[in-house]
């Protein structure tokens, strides 16, 4: 770590130091933009649970996994 970048962290400490309001907006936009996040995995996985059989949860769980299960079945009496 270079001397200059050391140089700039203190004056980013020292500004939010002594601008309380400039503090305040960290956590605030740090909620903001998490909640955003949050909605978003919520909305998709309201859709994915409209789409019922025709989602990527059940397609997954149902013929991806399913697959998998029977490839290694048939690998293992393979020798695979």
């Amino acid at each position: 770590m270079s001397f200059e970048i050391i140089e700039e962290d203190v004056d980013k400490i020292e500004y939010y130091l002594k601008h309380e309001e400039a503090r305040q907006k960290i956590p605030r936009n740090g909620y903001i933009k998490a909640r955003s996040i949050i909605d978003s995995i919520l909305y998709w996985v309201g859709i994915d649970l409209a789409l019922g059989k025709y989602s990527l949860t059940y397609f997954y769980h149902n013929i991806f996994l399913d697959g998998l299960a029977w490839r290694n079945t048939v690998n293992s009496h393979l020798n695979f």
